[in-house]
């Protein structure tokens, strides 16, 4: 073989080995691309899936804080709704002295223990009502009380309060649920009827 044919053959190799590693080097980067291709992909399903879950729990915790916000709203307002009703109710206990108020007077009075009395404190216009239930005790006057009476008995170590105002208060628990949920059935109602 000759110098030039030898050149010829070495030249035919190394393009040949060229072509091999240019063919192994596309190969490699086909792969490589298809490798980038699924695992970008897989990062965009994963990155998907985490996005998903976060707005969901940011959903989640949204909805909860405003359901927090509106149940706080709820009771701040049944809470405000329940103090106008007491003072309404409060100023409204005057109307009870109308109807029969001897009676009711005499059965406060039947209910305390019987004793020896040292004071009764009652409003100015149950002055002769004290008297008359309360002989021998002395009577004051009490413009804030009205109807009923505060009796008090050995230096005022004991005090009974059977005044409507007394009354009313110890019973506003047990009273305002009702009263609250008697109102508020009575503003759905009229909230349905606005509607339809």
């Amino acid at each position: 073989m000759s110098i030039t044919e030898l050149v010829e053959t070495l030249k035919q190799n190394q393009a040949d080995q060229v072509q091999d590693i240019w063919t192994a080097a596309e190969n490699e980067a086909g792969e490589i691309r298809k490798q980038t291709s699924e695992t970008i992909a897989r990062l965009r399903q994963e990155h998907e899936i985490v996005v998903a879950k976060a707005r969901k729990q940011e959903s989640e915790q949204f909805l909860s804080d405003a359901c927090d916000r509106a149940q706080q709203c709820q009771l701040f307002a049944e809470r405000k709704l329940a103090d106008m009703v007491f003072q309404e109710a409060g100023q409204m206990l005057a109307t009870l002295r109308t109807n029969q108020y001897e009676e009711v007077f005499a059965k406060l009075a039947a209910e305390i223990p019987e004793r020896q009395w040292q004071s009764v404190r009652v409003n100015p216009q149950d002055d002769a009502l004290a008297g008359k239930h309360f002989p021998n005790t002395r009577i004051e006057t009490d413009s804030t009380i009205c109807g009923g009476f505060i009796v008090t008995a050995e230096s005022r170590k004991i005090t009974v309060d059977n005044t409507f105002e007394k009354r009313f208060e110890r019973n506003w628990a047990m009273v305002m649920p009702l009263i609250i949920k008697e109102i508020c059935c009575e503003f759905t109602k009229d909230e349905a009827a606005d509607k339809y």
